[in-house]
């Protein structure tokens, strides 16, 4: 299975212009509603890298990026044979296309408070009685890679994490969860400040090959100016 994806970093686009007139009316009214500077600029930047990304992969114009929404609150394309994701965490966004419904997760490294509560939070019972002692680390690859899969099936509640059971997976990488196939992922990357988790997540067939990634740069700083 084809991914193309390219992540970017925010800080190349913090003096850019970014353009606002492409979007939908729900996204212009989500806009308004947002309260803070930095999460303005992160949903313009997002949905700036989409339109761009998307015209790229779809090889045609976008004057309207009409997007509609998941009773979940997922956007994907109306009328259109692509599936997209986005992510975002510390200085990075990723965004992601393919044929088959995809998702994927960004998490910077950072401390845990109280790391012992949220792996139990999260950890299916077969997880819970092979990883007895887990580290920050650990568990926080665990969240990205469920994180993927949740939104890959656009369930974006993360009390189903604990139903999603990780241990069990094939060499393919490849796990079995509300009786779909999900195949799996990494990305792992870091800058001189901080390291990232990153996980895509795809559903396939049970003797689908592998995600096999394409990484991209459709996206570049003068194409935002």
């Amino acid at each position: 299975m084809d991914i193309v994806y390219q992540i970017i970093d925010k800080r190349k686009y913090t003096h850019a212009k970014l353009a606002t007139d492409f979007l939908c009316e729900r996204d212009k009214q989500h806009l308004e509603k947002i309260e803070t500077i930095g999460k303005k600029f992160d949903f313009v930047l997002g949905r700036n890298l989409l339109k761009n990304f998307l015209e790229k992969y779809c090889l045609q114009k976008i004057k309207t990026l009409e997007l509609e929404y998941s009773s979940n609150g997922k956007p994907y394309l109306k009328d259109q044979q692509v599936f997209f994701n986005l992510a975002h965490s510390g200085n990075y966004i990723i965004v992601i296309a393919s044929s088959n419904p995809c998702g994927v997760d960004l998490q910077r490294e950072e401390n845990l408070d109280r790391p012992e509560f949220l792996w139990e939070r999260i950890a299916h019972e077969e997880e819970l009685y092979q990883h007895i002692d887990v580290s920050p680390h650990f568990i926080l690859k665990t969240w990205t890679q469920k994180e993927a899969v949740t939104k890959c099936y656009d369930h974006t509640d993360t009390g189903s994490f604990s139903s999603i059971n990780l241990s069990n997976q094939k060499e393919t990488r490849s796990i079995a969860w509300h009786r779909e196939h999900f195949f799996l992922k990494s990305i792992q990357f870091s800058d001189k400040d901080d390291n990232y988790f990153c996980e895509i997540a795809s559903i396939g067939k049970k003797f689908d090959h592998p995600i096999d990634l394409h990484e991209v740069k459709f996206f570049r700083t003068n194409e935002a100016i």
